[in-house]
């Protein structure tokens, strides 16, 4: 506390009491001197002077932040009225959005439609709104991908006029074009640290929970935005002078992909994640710069992986496509719970298992749902021993990665998916459970139908893909481990 007569301090006295033995501890600590209660350190400027101890490696404040080598980033587009510019389907999304230009349809008969096009707030006049895009029209054009939540891509009217889509992002909307690329991260987060998600497509703020900031690869100038001209000519790669001045330094043929997917890789480090753990949730992600091109280029190999297992517009061979690899061709398979085969006509694919359902604002909620954990089969066991081998690691430590039990997720009293590992299901990003959300708004409640059959396989890709990302850790981590002992050896050579 700064009183009137204020003495300079460069030490703060900590102690942490949390948790529900909280009471019993303070009563404890009276028996004890207040000076061995307490845990003296220095508050970083870097770290915006915490007042509790933070986890930081030892170079990691150092290292430049995320936003020093890329320095452009937008925040996502924030619709507020999902419900009526968003939607799984495209056609569903158009024939919403020409009954909302129509002006044959009355305001009344629209409020039956969607209720959330009709209902004013403060920042949405609906009726004024709707008037006015009438007069002008429906754009025909403006319908795009949108990266809603992780591993959740739908479709997006992009209204760039009046307060029906609410943060449209002009700015940004137009930078993202064929070959252009992106990773979003938040400067702090609420919960734990969340790793930058990649996207190649229109993204939402919300696919980070706390809110997205999105890097792109290449930044277009505004008098080229709608230039018929090459990538090279119309765009720049966004990188700051000391970014230039880095990959300059290591040569051909170390460039700004590299670079792009080299951070995306270190900062997809379980070690990175934990060694630095109290940093990470004060700003920016840090990233560690490899010294010689071949790290650079074999970080970035890893990280060109894990931004194709991110990208649910393409596929990925051994994963979603082709042959499939060994440890995941059983994982997720859409089952019976008994004899016979799964009938979609008869309602097999209708999700009942309360895995979300509607508030009264008409927000999304997760619900409980139906997961079942177990142990492995042995034919399940004997496939994730099968994937060790090309992996190069031991059955014990696919099991440590994947969890060492598994799980059967119920779509309703008929049908499941079978085997989804632990650590799949647990599987967080963004401040999301990604399979658990994704469901939630598939509950036939939510959803109004039923799953279609391509839809049910999702959940099947999903869940692979997950699982190789998973088992990437220990290549991402090695690969962490040799660029910050090579940076530490740095250091102590100067």
């Amino acid at each position: 506390m700064r009183k009137s007569q204020h003495e300079e301090t460069k030490q703060v006295a900590f102690r942490d009491l949390w948790g529900p033995n909280k009471r019993e501890e303070l009563l404890e600590s009276l028996r004890h001197p207040q000076a061995e209660l307490y845990e003296s350190f220095e508050p970083e400027v870097e770290l915006g002077y915490p007042l509790a101890p933070l986890e930081t490696g030892p170079n990691y404040l150092k290292w430049p932040l995320l936003s020093e080598l890329f320095p452009v980033s937008y925040p996502g587009i924030q619709p507020s009225r999902d419900s009526v510019v968003v939607d799984i389907e495209r056609e569903k999304l158009a024939e919403r959005m020409e009954s909302y230009f129509d002006s044959n349809i009355s305001n009344e008969e629209m409020t039956r439609i969607s209720p959330a096009a009709m209902r004013a707030t403060k920042r949405f006049g609906a009726l004024a709104a709707r008037e006015w895009l009438q007069r002008r029209g429906l754009l025909r054009d403006n319908f795009v991908r949108y990266c809603y939540r992780p591993f959740d891509t739908r479709w997006l009217y992009w209204e760039p006029e009046t307060k029906l889509l609410d943060e449209k992002r002009t700015e940004y909307f137009p930078q993202v074009f064929e070959g252009n690329i992106w990773m979003s991260a938040a400067k702090q987060n609420r919960k734990l640290y969340d790793s930058p998600y990649f996207a190649s497509v229109h993204t939402s703020r919300h696919v980070i929970e706390r809110g997205a900031n999105l890097f792109p690869l290449y930044v277009k100038e505004t008098d080229s935005l709608f230039a018929d001209s090459d990538l090279s000519e119309a765009a720049h790669p966004n990188l700051s002078a000391d970014a230039r001045q880095y990959l300059e330094g290591l040569g051909e043929p170390a460039d700004v992909e590299s670079l792009f997917y080299h951070a995306l890789a270190t900062s997809h480090s379980v070690a990175y994640a934990e060694e630095n753990a109290g940093a990470l949730r004060q700003n920016w992600p840090r990233i560690p710069l490899p010294s010689s091109a071949d790290e650079l280029l074999s970080s970035a190999h890893l990280g060109r992986q894990l931004a194709a297992l991110m990208n649910t517009e393409s596929d990925v061979s051994g994963v979603t496509s082709g042959s499939l690899r060994a440890e995941l061709r059983p994982m997720a398979a859409v089952s019976r719970t008994s004899e016979g085969s799964l009938d979609p006509s008869a309602g097999d694919l209708t999700v009942t298992a309360g895995w979300g359902y509607r508030s009264g604002t008409g927000a999304i909620m997760p619900g409980q749902g139906r997961a079942v954990e177990r142990d492995y089969t042995l034919e399940e066991l004997e496939a994730i021993g099968r994937g060790s081998e090309s992996l190069d690691l031991s059955l014990e430590e696919m099991l440590a990665v994947l969890g060492e039990t598994t799980f059967d997720v119920y779509i309703n009293n008929a049908a499941y998916w079978r085997n989804v590992p632990a650590r799949v299901w647990e599987y967080t990003t963004g401040g999301y459970r990604v399979v658990k959300k994704w469901l939630s708004y598939r509950e036939a409640r939510v959803l109004g139908r039923d799953l279609a059959v391509e839809e049910a396989r999702e959940v099947n890709r999903i869940v692979r893909r997950t699982a190789a990302i998973l088992l990437l850790s220990p290549r991402l981590d090695s690969n962490y481990r040799g660029i910050t002992i090579s940076d530490q050896e740095k250091s102590q050579s100067r």
